[in-house]
């Protein structure tokens, strides 16, 4: 899968997608500093589901009218990863 995950998204959980053969472009370190619109723009002109712990996401596409996939995970950032895994295993057997 290709995803753009959000500069809130910690390092740790960006290289364990990575390391599952995932395309992984992280706003942290490939474009720091650009704004939600900007994010969400990149996702849809690069086919990529944003990962996010935003929740304003939904808000800005409605507003702008843009569509894109976006992955909200609980706001409890220690298990992200475990969320991520058991995500990717539901996904991988649909």
């Amino acid at each position: 899968m290709r995803f753009l995950a959000n500069e809130n998204i910690p390092l740790d959980s960006v290289v364990y997608l990575r390391n599952k053969h995932h395309d992984v472009l992280y706003v942290g370190v490939d474009h720091s500093g650009i704004t939600d619109i900007e994010v969400i723009s990149l996702a849809i002109k690069e086919l990529r589901t944003i990962i996010t712990f935003d929740k304003d996401y939904g808000e800005l596409i409605f507003l702008y009218q843009r569509i894109c996939g976006v992955l909200a995970p609980s706001r409890f950032r220690s298990s992200l990863n475990h969320i991520i895994a058991s995500r990717m295993a539901v996904s991988t057997v649909v």
